[in-house]
């Protein structure tokens, strides 16, 4: 099965207007700058966020100070919900990495939702579940795979949300850039490998004509190239 139906992030409402519409209007908006904190490891699970627009990085904080990343959450996702559903603490922390718009419902409420829309509560059990599935995945690549295989996944996931949803299209032979705001030190924790490493990798695929590295971003020159590099490892 091809790598691109790993990308294609859908929104959690998709199908679920009505849905949509009364969490919405019960649930509080907030306006964030980057760099804002949601939460941290330690604090209540006592709330489920979706997010309107924006980035937001889920990471831990290891004993050396280093700040390995687990998840990166985008627009149209919903996130907290395995804490709200257990009643737990956060095992992790939650940071913007650009101005976020994020809409927060108390876990009261969220259980409340849950209990009168089937549709919505089998929808947290298909995102729980393939939340479950990537992080399988994940554990095996990191024994498994490369640097190399593991860096081309998540560049063409950080593109993939300015790509058509069709691969044939013209867009995926044509330069595109990932407007979001990830270092190589946080590439490096979310494929677990280090930012030398990283760095030596992005020298090596800019040199094959994969991709163009600047000062605040990376930009794939050809998104169909290095989907055939990654469906070739599968």
């Amino acid at each position: 099965m091809s790598f691109l139906h790993v990308l294609r992030k859908s929104c959690f409402f998709d199908g679920l207007e009505q849905e949509k519409a009364l969490f919405l209007s019960r649930a509080t908006r907030l306006c964030l700058k980057k760099g804002e904190r949601l939460f941290s490891r330690g604090d209540p699970g006592d709330a489920c966020y979706y997010m309107e627009k924006g980035l937001v990085r889920i990471f831990g904080v290891a004993g050396d100070g280093k700040e390995p990343m687990f998840f990166l959450r985008r627009t149209g996702e919903m996130f907290g919900l395995s804490e709200v559903l257990e009643g737990s603490l956060r095992m992790a922390n939650a940071q913007t990495l650009m101005p976020s718009v994020i809409h927060v419902m108390d876990a009261a409420a969220f259980s409340a939702m849950l209990e009168s829309r089937f549709s919505m509560a089998r929808r947290v059990i298909n995102v729980l579940g393939n939340r479950l599935r990537y992080c399988n995945d994940h554990i095996c690549r990191l024994t498994s795979s490369t640097v190399r295989d593991r860096l081309l996944r998540l560049l063409l996931c950080l593109v993939c949300d300015n790509l058509p949803a069709d691969v044939a299209a013209p867009a995926w032979q044509a330069p595109v850039r990932g407007d979001m705001p990830v270092s190589q030190e946080q590439i490096a924790a979310m494929i677990g490998s280090t930012q030398p490493t990283v760095s030596g990798v992005l020298q090596q695929l800019q040199a094959e004509g994969l991709l163009v590295v600047q000062r605040a971003h990376i930009e794939v020159l050809a998104p169909r190239r290095l989907l055939a590099l990654i469906d070739a490892q599968e």
